[in-house]
């Protein structure tokens, strides 16, 4: 999207290439050889009949634009949001800021305008055999909101407030300890949204230990 039309077919020859040498490791990504050949085909093509023939370029590219770019994308993001995200998450304890970048990288255009803000609160509920329930909060839980790029950690209080959101409706994903919760929002224009999100396990506690006491005595 951001390259310039003279350097298209060089960046499209070099993802093939790339594919091409991690074809097996590509194969559960759903990457075919096929799928690569196509992009070949495709930069050819560009190569061949819109960079050299301005005409037939103006007359195509609204089927291009129209047609084949929303799909191309769509097909993208269902690899990113199915495959590459889950596997990124795994990272999130050692490394959040290479997680966070990683997400902003992946989000392609605009979302509109940004006018709201999303204060999130993470728990851990535990049930337990006693009369209430514990409720600790979760440090370095990762909060995504689909669509935007916008992610982040909560602090040692539970608590992440991600500012510039865009105002519309969209989906949160809060994961932790390899769990995740997805939550649907709609942000409204200059309205803070907040958002709970509780974890919840079984936790029993513990019978007390009774000592028993043995005592010796004469017979």
């Amino acid at each position: 999207m951001r390259e310039r039309d003279t350097k298209i077919k060089g960046a499209a020859d070099l993802i093939a290439e790339t594919a091409e040498t991690l074809a097996v490791a590509l194969v559960p990504f759903g990457i075919t050889a096929a799928m690569v050949d196509a992009l070949k085909a495709l930069a050819e093509d560009y190569q061949r009949n819109f960079l050299s023939k301005p005409e037939t370029a103006i007359k195509n590219r609204k089927t291009i634009t129209e047609k084949t770019l929303p799909q191309l994308f769509l097909d993208a993001d269902t690899i990113l949001k199915d495959q590459l995200l889950k596997l990124v998450v795994q990272f999130n304890a050692v490394n959040p800021d290479f997680v966070s970048k990683f997400i902003y990288a992946t989000f392609i255009g605009t979302a509109g305008a940004r006018h709201t803000r999303l204060s999130v609160l993470v728990n851990q509920v535990l049930e337990s055999d006693a009369v209430e329930r514990i409720i600790k909060p979760i440090e370095n839980a990762l909060v995504v909101i689909e669509d935007t790029g916008l992610s982040g950690n909560t602090n040692e209080k539970g608590k992440l407030t991600i500012t510039k959101v865009p105002e519309k409706a969209t989906t949160v994903k809060v994961t932790y300890n390899n769990t995740t919760v997805e939550k649907k929002v709609k942000f409204e224009r200059g309205k803070a949204t907040r958002l709970t999100v509780d974890f919840e396990e079984v936790f029993v506690v513990p019978e007390a230990k009774v000592e028993e006491k043995v005592v010796v005595g004469k017979l």
